[in-house]
């Protein structure tokens, strides 16, 4: 969890290769977060705002980082690892990432249609 800061920062990045790295380090810190690292997680992605960079690659070109951003924004706004993920879910709609997802609704890929659904 220390590391979170430095993460965040690859996100911020104008380097594709910085923000992949970034994403991928989240996802898997997000996969092993529950309980209080979970609660501490969510509070620490909403004070950042980390929770806007992320919806905003929503509509990022990539593929790959929508497929991961959505993975993020899914979990981060679920009460399996934050408790308090209703305060993510507000974030996301103050940020308008509800903008960014309805066109993954459409999408021609089946997996970030699946996940956009989620």
């Amino acid at each position: 969890m220390d590391s979170l800061p430095d993460i965040i920062s690859l996100l911020r990045s104008q380097d594709d290769a910085d923000v992949d790295d970034g994403l991928s380090f989240l996802c898997e810190l997000v996969s092993t977060c529950y309980g209080d690292d979970g609660i501490l997680l969510g509070e620490r992605m909403r004070s950042s705002g980390a929770i806007m960079t992320i919806s905003m690659l929503l509509a990022d070109s990539s593929l790959d980082v929508r497929k991961q951003a959505l993975y993020l924004c899914s979990n981060l706004a679920s009460d399996a690892v934050d408790q308090n993920s209703h305060q993510t879910k507000y974030a996301l709609m103050q940020c308008g990432a509800e903008y960014r997802l309805l066109p993954l609704l459409d999408a021609e890929d089946e997996e970030l249609r699946i996940y956009a659904f989620a």
